[in-house]
């Protein structure tokens, strides 16, 4: 799956206080923490599944800049981990959707 989010996720508003800005944050054993943050940017997102692994690719200046020069992030995990993070949090959204419905 590839998914391009151009002109509509650039400073998206998702409440008032706060606004969707496309990051990455990793921190390694040395207790080091790395940030790529993607800006205003056009990013692409691809999605690659075998039986064994889920990797998400996320990319910015793809537009732009040449390959060797563009700010990415590579998430790779255990396709099972995935789906039960995926089945977990679909569950989260399905049942707060209600607590946030509004009766009339």
């Amino acid at each position: 799956m590839i998914f391009n989010f151009g002109a509509a996720m650039r400073g998206q508003h998702t409440s008032h206080r706060e606004t969707l800005m496309p990051h990455a944050i990793i921190r390694g054993n040395n207790g080091r923490r790395h940030e790529v943050d993607f800006g205003e940017a056009s990013i692409r997102v691809e999605i690659y599944a075998s039986d064994e692994t889920v990797e998400i690719f996320v990319e910015a200046d793809f537009e732009t800049h040449a390959e060797e020069r563009r700010r990415f992030a590579i998430l790779n995990v255990p396709r099972n981990l995935f789906s039960e993070a995926s089945g977990a949090a679909a569950r989260r959204s399905s049942t707060s959707s209600l607590k946030n419905r509004v009766v009339r």
